[in-house]
């Protein structure tokens, strides 16, 4: 159907009906190419609203919460299934034609919503992420000079006691 580019990331859309896509793929994530997710569209709104209530009600992991894509209009949320595959639930999506269609090439997933747990949009929680190795590898840093400098001072200290007379 189409892709969406985020930073390095492509998503490739498909299906083998009308439905705008059923499967989503990723290229270029780190240790996660390959299946992205899993759509499952309603005819509803109100089922949406009711399925995302059972996902609250029975603590299933919810990768992110209600939102509306930029590809597709589809308003939906992300649970985690228990294999770990991210499972789209969503209503209001478009058909294809695929006898007219032309292939779309989008630089956003959502024109809103679709945000984490934490209430960050992809592109916040990215950033946060960034962040957070940048702060680990500073701090790794940080001990690694800590630890240099008391094998520094534990050297001195043989070094002084060896050369000191005992009292």
């Amino acid at each position: 159907s189409d892709f969406i580019t985020l930073g390095p990331v492509k998503l490739t859309f498909t299906s083998p009906n009308p439905r705008h896509h059923t499967l989503a793929f990723a290229q270029g994530r780190p240790g996660a190419s390959g299946l992205q997710h899993l759509m499952f569209q309603v005819d509803d709104l109100d089922t949406v609203g009711r399925a995302l209530d059972r996902v609250y009600d029975n603590k299933v992991p919810l990768q992110s919460g209600l939102g509306r894509h930029t590809n597709d209009h589809m308003v939906s949320f992300y649970c985690v299934s228990p294999s770990g595959l991210p499972i789209e639930y969503g209503w209001g999506g478009r058909s294809i034609d695929h006898s007219v269609h032309t292939t779309g090439h989008y630089d956003a997933a959502s024109y809103w919503g679709h945000r984490d747990a934490n209430g960050l949009t992809r592109e916040q929680a990215a950033a946060e992420a960034q962040v957070a190795v940048r702060d680990q590898d500073k701090h790794a840093r940080q001990q690694a000079k800590i630890a240099e400098a008391d094998a520094r001072l534990g050297r001195r200290q043989l070094f002084a006691h060896a050369l000191l007379p005992h009292w």
